[in-house]
């Protein structure tokens, strides 16, 4: 089977900026990916090129395919894709950005089916947004506006699906909540790639790691061998030192 997401010498030019330069990795099937890396290191960048944002030389293939070869409504069955933040500001229910997730589904702006419908709601109960589905999105808190946009992307069903630093503006306990998540989409075969600040976070909860700097590949492969003293040294200038600091889990 083919990787989910396979990165082969990918390169982002803005102008005279080299974003992201030769990059390469894979993400499999079944298991979650961490991108990691300084500010400015082309994590967000990276991902965009993925979803089709940015303009990019190389090869990015999905399940196989080009990227280059899908069209707009293709890439969105095959990705799913949570932003850092999102510059909606329609006056649309949670349900109904949420309910976006599933227009790749039809042609058109088709009406919402039965499966659509069940679809939606399952999302937004994964994503802990069902008490505010009926509320103005843009009425919605930052972190709120978060767990809707993790909806809308679970509603899509996309075997692969990006975050970008998904736990930023979230609480502890919907921190826990979404690495639950995420390694429970792995466990169902998805893919899932997440843009991450949190080395430890990194650590606890994905199963590879592709470290950049500089829009560079600096470190790749086991989560355990790239979140390590020697690059971790060269990447971010700093000692890592084994700790036992305060932890978290979710209660029972």
């Amino acid at each position: 089977m083919a990787d989910a997401l396979d990165v082969q010498s990918v390169s982002v030019r803005f102008g005279a900026r080299e974003a992201v330069a030769d990059v390469s990795f894979t993400a499999p099937h079944g298991g979650v990916t961490a991108i990691l890396g300084p500010n400015g290191a082309g994590k967000t960048t990276l991902l965009r090129a993925v979803i089709g944002l940015a303009p990019y030389a190389g090869t990015i293939a999905v399940d196989g395919l080009d990227v280059r070869r899908l069209d707009r409504r293709e890439r969105a069955r095959r990705i799913g894709y949570v932003p850092q933040q999102s510059r909606l500001d329609a006056p649309l229910s949670a349900f109904e950005v949420v309910a976006q997730g599933r227009y790749a589904h039809h042609d058109g702006f088709g009406r919402l089916d039965a499966g659509d419908r069940d679809a939606i709601t399952d999302a937004l109960r994964r994503a802990d947004a069902v008490a505010f589905a009926s509320r103005s999105f843009v009425e919605l808190s930052h972190g709120q506006r978060k767990r809707v946009l993790i909806a809308r992307a679970l509603a899509t069903g996309a075997r692969l699906i990006l975050f970008d630093e998904p736990t930023a503006s979230l609480d502890i306990g919907h921190v826990l909540a979404f690495f639950r998540l995420a390694r429970e989409l792995a466990a169902t075969g998805r893919a899932v790639v997440i843009v991450l600040h949190d080395l430890d976070e990194a650590l606890r909860f994905s199963d590879t790691a592709v470290l950049l700097r500089a829009g560079r590949v600096a470190a790749c492969g086991a989560a355990a061998s790239v979140i390590a003293p020697g690059p971790v040294r060269e990447v971010y200038g700093v000692e890592l030192v084994p700790s036992d600091a305060l932890g978290f889990r979710e209660a029972p």
